[in-house]
């Protein structure tokens, strides 16, 4: 814990915190600059070099941190004095150096093959330089052949994934029966047997959520001596830290001050608070979540009833604003669909998933030996729910749902839908540097299933649009594919299987909330789809021109959370 107007938690001995923190530190890229940060890093070598351990004087500094100490002799203060009744952990130079250092580098020197901040290794650059010139051979010499070929290759894509989403409705539906059983019937864990918890929330320009989401973590049920809250700011949002230090916040509540440093990312900011916290299980929430009071409690009894390769539990996410307009609705029917039937129905197959952005409860230990988050990936928790495979952890699905505020904006949606597609191929292209590896480690079954899920949905969201363009051009007799081809007739198929699979799943998922009048927005879900397509081209230029940048979605635009926080 961070000592600074907080409270202290005394660790167990000064040489078990020595080896957990140099633990942290171990293999912490220096990437030839004499240990100084540079403004944007060479991130195409392979031969980063790593020091052996964290130098000796921020290893004594986080001690100190953690077990309310003095700093090491003849250092600077670690923390400004705070203007409020939370501590303000303005970070020492040295030390925060040393941790925007991790942040950026850690799992880039640990394993680089697994970070994004390649866009591509050698190996696909030379697969992807002979297909594109075969390609260009075959569209020179068989047009329309090629053409065939990969628009068919492509319907079979979107076949398979609307497949995924029929196969998992009456999976869904009854594994939402027996888990929402189970985990109610949990036992309660006496307080004292409970682990630390730490709760992490990364910000940026959230003045006007922030007050919303402390009035949520102050409903959550746990002991006040066992929880600790990081409020991650980025030094620059100078309006947000002005909003929490006039807030009045007991001891649990540390501030976070993330210096600048590239890439100015989600999941770098969490790395660079990671060393500094200390608890045994750690969960991510965004700005605008509203938690159920007794989700760690509950996901805390979980962990301590599994093992240890149980390294994330997944709590359901969907909407508080969900009725507000067509936009919004049309995003709790696909999250309904995601949380509550697909992604559970996985979990329960036994294959890797894409963990969500938010309400992800890690096991510490599990998320540190893995090298943390790829702060070079936009949708981080998707990369780590199948680095954990990767690694041979597992990730679980509890019943419980933390309420978020949809987009009810379009350029705004489109923003942050861009940057998921785009941090999706970002994973799909780091798990796709070695295949038949990946394969061996999560089986045949996890191997297909990610292909749909992560390759599929990408290229669906490519395709979507072209197979309009083909009915156009299939009906017109004065082109080479005129209504003799058959192609209209299969294409119509395929789109209407899509259409029907996606609109029965949406229809089960609203109606598994409760939500009735959601019924009919779901015939309008195509619609939705062309405005993914649009979000899937800007991804890919984005991920050709700007591959690490992060497209700031803006909440509190809500009129629903607006009229919670008045």
């Amino acid at each position: 814990m961070l000592p600074a107007g907080g409270k202290p938690r005394q660790a167990e001995s000064d040489h078990a915190n020595t080896q957990a923190i140099e633990g942290d530190f171990a293999h912490a890229a220096d990437p030839a600059t004499g240990g100084q940060l540079s403004e944007q890093p060479a991130l195409y070598e392979s031969n980063i070099s790593a020091p052996a351990k964290a130098p000796d004087w921020l290893v004594s500094f986080v001690i100190s941190d953690r077990t309310g100490g003095s700093g090491k002799e003849g250092t600077t203060d670690s923390f400004l004095p705070a203007t409020s009744a939370m501590p303000s952990a303005h970070v020492a130079q040295g030390s925060s150096e040393a941790l925007t250092q991790l942040a950026c580098f850690d799992l880039l020197s640990r394993d680089a093959e697994s970070s994004a901040s390649l866009r591509i290794n050698e190996t696909q650059r030379h697969i992807f330089g002979c297909t594109s010139a075969l390609m260009l051979i075959a569209l020179a010499q068989w047009p329309g052949i090629l053409f065939l070929i990969l628009i068919f290759s492509a319907s079979l894509v979107f076949l398979a994934v609307a497949a995924l989403r029929l196969v998992s409705i009456p999976a869904g539906l009854k594994i939402h029966a027996q888990k929402k059983e189970a985990d109610t019937s949990i036992a309660p864990i006496p307080d004292d047997m409970l682990p630390v918890y730490t709760i992490m929330v990364p910000m940026f320009h959230e003045a006007r959520v922030l007050p919303r989401l402390i009035a949520s973590l102050e409903k959550i049920d746990y002991p006040k001596e066992k929880l600790e809250i990081f409020l991650l700011f980025e030094e620059e949002d100078h309006e947000t830290i002005r909003v929490c230090e006039q807030l009045v916040l007991d001891d649990r509540y540390h501030q976070i001050i993330i210096p600048p440093s590239y890439p100015q990312t989600k999941p770098k900011a969490c790395n660079y608070a990671l060393p500094l916290t200390s608890g045994d299980l750690l969960v991510v929430y965004d700005a605008e979540d509203d938690p159920p009071p007794d989700q760690i409690r509950k996901a805390a009894a979980l962990f301590l009833g599994s093992d240890e390769k149980l390294a994330c539990l997944q709590a359901r996410l969907n909407f508080f604003n969900w009725h507000e307009n067509w936009l919004t609705r049309q995003f709790a029917i696909e999250y309904g669909v995601l949380y509550d039937l697909l992604l559970p129905a996985l979990v329960s197959a036994d294959t890797p998933i894409p963990l969500g952005g938010t309400s992800t409860h890690f096991r510490t230990s599990a998320l540190r030996t893995i090298g943390a988050w790829d702060p070079y990936n936009v949708t981080e928790d998707a990369d780590l729910g199948y680095r954990f495979a990767a690694r041979g952890y597992g990730c679980g699905f509890f019943h419980s749902t933390t309420l978020e505020e949809a987009n009810c904006e379009l350029p705004n949606w489109l923003r942050q839908r861009t940057r998921w597609l785009k941090g999706w191929m970002q994973t799909y292209l780091v798990r796709m540097r070695h295949p038949v590896t990946f394969c061996r480690t999560v089986g045949l079954r996890g191997f297909i299933v990610f292909q749909i899920m992560m390759g599929g949905l990408i290229i669906s969201s490519l395709v979507h649009p072209l197979f309009y363009l083909i009915l156009i051009l299939d009906s017109d007799s004065t082109l080479t594919l005129n209504p003799g081809s058959g192609l209209n007739f299969y294409f119509t198929f395929v789109l209407l299987f899509g259409y029907a699979a996606t609109i029965a799943a949406g229809m089960v998922a609203a109606l598994m909330r409760g939500r009735v009048s959601l019924l009919l927005s779901c015939l309008t879900t195509p619609l939705c789809w062309l405005l993914i397509s649009v979000a899937a081209y800007r991804a890919v230029l984005q991920l050709i021109t700007s591959p690490f940048h992060w497209e700031k979605t803006t909440h509190g635009l809500s009129r629903v959370s607006r009229e919670d926080s008045a």
